[in-house]
């Protein structure tokens, strides 16, 4: 849950409107030993933001698929309609 707390922190100095975010937890029965969260992400960046951004959180992506254990993906998208606006899953 740090990581969530330190993600909108971050968000907050570069978007220009408010974010959204929900965080969803697995906790079906399964063969899997520890809950499954989700965390995904809308938000619009202030566009003299966007290419300090962008290098950061490629940055963290590359370093929460390496480090962090029991991540599955990382995805970064980018709405192809209205400018400067990401999603995080």
């Amino acid at each position: 849950m740090i990581y969530i707390v330190l993600l909108v922190l971050i968000l907050s100095i570069y978007t220009q409107t408010t974010m959204s975010f929900s965080v969803s937890n697995n906790k079906s029965k399964s063969n899997i030993k520890s809950p499954i969260y989700a965390l995904n992400v809308k938000f619009t960046l202030k566009p003299e933001k966007r290419n300090i951004f962008l290098s950061i959180i490629r940055k963290d992506q590359e370093q929460t698929l390496t480090t962090e254990p029991g991540v599955i993906q990382f995805v970064i998208g980018e709405d192809i309609e209205i400018p400067n606006t990401f999603y995080l899953h």
